[in-house]
């Protein structure tokens, strides 16, 4: 393996103690290991059901082309249909939806070209990954074009009539494909919804009640007097969604990650991308060499720091903060309960879980720092002892952000005392 960092092992030490017979004077001394790295990309980065569906498409200047094309069934809302007579005549039908995420913050980049189609497979209600797919119908049932001001917003395009009268008199007639919900799904699995061309940006459509379609129709009053105007709605609330990532590294630096769970140590940086799993992993071995060659020590404190990242695209920004995910020879996350084994914050038990040491990005120095000198510590006193890890970015499962190492921008410092 490549080392990240390589720091000569000469400590920087200190004296403490009062120069008597009596009394041994400590000695406090820092010292940064060496650590190799490697790249790799994970599989099964579940999408499916994390509250947003990305659609969009951006040309990285790390990662190449991306494109995410989101994924849901729809509800018909079978049990608060309308009764609707033979003479109500449909007027329109309106797609209405929210904006929660942008990859591109900047105001200048605020476009947004959507399309909806039909799926044209069978959508189960299962758990769906980032590499996962469904089969775009032949059907456009919506397009438009908008500029995504706020995320308070609701925006509106208009339906393709004959699809939507379809849906109209099918629940006009209770047909028996929209007075069952299983029935519809049968019928209807759900919708794709995708950028148009060259859109150069990604944006989270919020999936639930507020992702909806409303038909809009005219009937005439009890005494045919007058026309009331009514509505009906089916949304996506409840239903099973996911966005699918869509990338291609083959002209970038990190061309040679082509298998799912296999290190790659000739990558020229380190990098993260969330929704696509790339992560940097790292080799913490060493501690075992300072631990066998300092005896006696006691461990003060022991500061990992991932970075300053390299410059970002305008606009974009960084995970609040990544986490270290314990792997082994397999290269895969270890499942712990609902999330995975991790090193703990400083005071946790590090055999236990669910208090996973968090480390937040500073915009000043662009690093991510944080501390794991429990973690050390238990590893000298071998108490636990792990050397493979994940360097793995919050956010991973619901939105696209990258971003590039330098490989000797990772380091551990220690700060520990010993006698003289």
């Amino acid at each position: 393996m490549l080392g990240l960092a390589i720091f000569n092992s000469c400590e920087e030490k200190g004296g403490f103690g009062i120069a008597t017979d009596d009394v041994a004077p400590v000695e406090f001394v820092s010292t940064e290991l060496d650590i190799n790295s490697s790249m790799v990309k994970l599989d099964s980065i579940i999408t499916s059901r994390q509250g947003r569906l990305l659609v969009g498409n951006v040309n990285h200047p790390d990662f190449g082309a991306l494109e995410t094309v989101g994924y849901t069934a729809l509800s018909a809302r079978t049990a608060v249909q309308p009764e609707i007579p033979s003479a109500a005549q449909l007027d329109s039908v309106k797609f209405n939806f929210r904006i929660g995420y942008a990859y591109d913050t900047t105001s200048s980049n605020r476009d947004m070209g959507l399309e909806i189609y039909d799926i044209g497979e069978e959508f189960p209600d299962t758990t769906y990954i980032s590499s996962n797919t469904r089969q775009i119908g032949n059907r456009l049932l919506a397009s438009g074009d908008f500029v995504i001001e706020d995320f308070d917003s609701t925006y509106t395009m208009h339906a393709d009539m004959t699809w939507g009268n379809e849906f109209f008199e099918g629940v006009r007639s209770k047909n028996s494909n929209f007075t069952d919900q299983n029935n519809f799904r049968t019928f209807f699995p759900g919708l794709t919804v995708k950028s148009k061309a060259d859109q150069g940006n990604v944006f989270s459509i919020v999936p639930g009640e507020t992702f909806e379609v409303i038909f809009y129709y005219q009937q005439p009053n009890s005494d045919n007097t007058d026309v009331v105007n009514l509505s009906f709605k089916m949304d996506t609330q409840s239903m099973v969604y996911f966005y699918e990532l869509k990338s291609d590294l083959s002209t970038t630096q990190f061309a040679e990650i082509q298998d799912v769970n296999t290190p790659y140590e000739n990558t020229p940086k380190l990098a993260m991308l969330t929704s696509l799993g790339l992560v940097p992993r790292i080799d913490l071995s060493e501690l075992s060499t300072f631990s066998d060659a300092n005896e006696g020590i006691i461990v003060n404190e022991a500061i990992l720091e991932i970075g300053p990242i390299d410059d970002m695209p305008d606009g974009t920004i960084p995970p609040n903060f990544i986490l270290l995910y314990l792997t082994d020879e397999r290269n895969t996350l270890i499942p712990n309960g609902t999330s995975f084994r991790a090193v703990q914050f400083d005071g946790a038990n590090q055999l236990g879980g669910g208090n996973a040491v968090q480390f937040f990005f500073n915009p000043d120095d662009r690093v991510y720092s944080g501390s794991i000198t429990s973690y050390v510590q238990s590893y000298y006193n071998d108490g636990f002892r792990r050397d493979q890890m994940f360097i793995y970015p919050s956010e991973m499962n619901f939105s696209l952000k990258g971003l590039t190492i330098p490989k000797d921008q990772v380091s551990l410092k220690i700060f520990y005392s010993e006698l003289r």
